[in-house]
């Protein structure tokens, strides 16, 4: 066996496994698309829905606010309640939302009270909002969404039609500039390609849940079962540990596809990029931060050594090699991806800068919670435990 592997040469091996691995997941990109549920339209009485309350958090949301309210007062659900949070805002998001409350009845907007001492920002005013609700489904739902007209139904829809009390969509994404454009399809990328969505809805595994943060739909009577946001209060990665929550007390989670009837644009630019995510980051791995260095080196390997493999074998006159195969494989992802979520195309090819940045924001989260550093974000303090 020895002689065999000294034959072939270490770098053949791994090159044979970054060939292999990339085959596995480009099937399981296909495999996901092919599963994902996607809207569809309510076959329901209308006249006999339960209502739903839709509940925003909005914390200095003025630029948000507006566009975002203007598309959920024009949802063809038709028993609806709309709920948002001015968390203690000093901009003109609370006024904006009072000229739209001027105008539609079944729309609301409550103060928030003063952060309390162990909850992050946004679980408290979540948890203040589920506290005013009077649905018997919540949809959480950031300021910084658009929505199609069917988001809400086709949500619905699908939770009703596997018989989920949770659900959450993996949203289409609004870039308006080239870092945005380059660095948020990594979220597409990650839960699409490097995740078993099938596995990820069958296993009972809470450690095996997954769900984002700007639309979450839960059945009011399973949200107080799990506890609400009170029970993951002191999460900065709210989202995610709510579908724990949901999967440790036997909820069936779905992660549908909301690209087509639901937008969100995470961040504005580079600088909001690296520190929303450097807070976030971490999180995803907290049931396992020991595997965070041996991921991100099989992360590089994959997605970034067989782009310097193929420079160097055009170097040296090799047209064709393993490595072309690789990086025509990784392509390919990026395109189908590119083209079904529709992101840029062409920035999607620049895929390794993309994934040597987004290794650089994961190590910088991993350093703040290592040295316990704290982060500013949405005007508060932040302290990592």
């Amino acid at each position: 066996m020895g002689y065999f592997v000294k034959e072939i040469g270490m770098s053949s091996l791994m090159n044979i496994f970054i060939l292999i691995s990339l085959l596995l997941l480009f099937l399981n990109l296909i495999n996901n698309l092919r599963i994902i549920p996607k809207p569809e339209p309510l076959k329901k009485d209308k006249n006999n829905l339960p209502l739903i309350s839709v509940l925003i958090p909005a914390r200095n949301e003025e630029r948000n606010i507006r566009r975002c309210l203007s598309s959920l007062l024009k949802q063809d659900y038709p028993n609806l309640e709309i709920i948002v949070l001015d968390d203690n805002s000093w901009d003109r998001t609370a006024q904006i939302v009072l000229e739209f409350c001027n105008k539609y009845s079944n729309l609301r907007l409550i103060k928030g009270k003063e952060l309390p001492e162990n909850w992050t920002g946004k679980n408290w005013a979540c948890h203040q909002l589920a506290q005013e609700a009077k649905g018997e489904w919540f949809v959480f739902t950031d300021a910084d969404t658009r929505h199609s007209s069917n988001s809400i139904s086709s949500a619905y829809a699908i939770a009703v039609k596997n018989r989920s009390p949770f659900l959450s969509y993996l949203p289409g994404l609004i870039n308006k500039k080239i870092s945005e454009a380059l660095l948020m399809p990594i979220i597409h990328f990650a839960f699409l390609v490097l995740y078993p969505l099938r596995l990820l809805t069958k296993s009972k595994d809470p450690r095996l849940a997954v769900a984002i943060g700007p639309f979450i739909l839960i059945k009011r009577d399973f949200y107080y079962k799990i506890g609400g946001h009170e029970s993951v209060k002191k999460e900065i990665l709210d989202d995610l540990a709510i579908a724990k929550r949901a999967k440790a007390f036997g909820g069936k989670t779905i992660l549908a596809d909301g690209s087509d009837v639901m937008q969100v644009r995470f961040y504005h630019g580079f600088r909001e990029i690296w520190k929303g995510f450097s807070k976030n980051a971490y999180g995803a791995f907290i049931d396992c931060p020991q595997i965070i260095i041996p991921f991100l080196i099989l992360i590089y390997f994959l997605f970034v050594y067989p782009y310097f493999s193929f420079i160097r074998g055009l170097r040296g006159g090799e047209f064709i090699s393993i490595s072309a195969i690789q990086v025509i494989i990784i392509s390919l992802i990026r395109v189908i991806l590119s083209i079904r979520c529709k992101t840029n195309m062409l920035l999607g090819l620049f895929h390794p800068i993309a994934v040597i940045i987004w290794i650089l924001i994961v190590l910088n989260s991993l350093r703040m919670w290592v040295i316990k550093k704290g982060i500013e974000w949405k005007e508060r303090y932040i302290p990592i435990d």
